[in-house]
């Protein structure tokens, strides 16, 4: 895992980098290990969302999403807009949901 942060709430720059290798699920000793990796970046009251897992014999499964993070507000208000930040019913949570969904399968 990789954080690099600067610049002030109002002005966040971010990026945060999480690898995952060799993933092994105990439960299916045959299947090959997995690859993992996602990157998330917050810029401009903007955060952005890239991650992919991998594993030989299965299409690799892939994520990338764009949603609104006024860090700023978000501590000042001790709220988080789920209607225009992709929870709950939303094609974003339901595509994160996938995505987790796949890499929890592998270990």
């Amino acid at each position: 895992m990789k954080l690099q942060a600067g610049g002030t709430l109002a002005n966040l720059q971010a990026r945060l980098d999480v690898d995952g290798r060799d993933l092994r699920n105990p439960k299916l000793p045959n299947l090959d290990p997995a690859t993992f990796r996602v990157s998330a970046d917050a810029a401009g009251n903007k955060l952005n969302l890239v991650g992919e897992l991998k594993q030989p014999k299965i299409q690799p499964v892939s994520i990338a999403a764009t949603m609104p993070f006024d860090a700023g507000k978000i501590l000042s208000t001790r709220s988080f807009d789920e209607n225009t930040a992709g929870a709950g019913d939303s094609p974003l949570a339901a595509k994160l949901g996938e995505f987790f969904a796949a890499i929890r399968s592998c270990g």
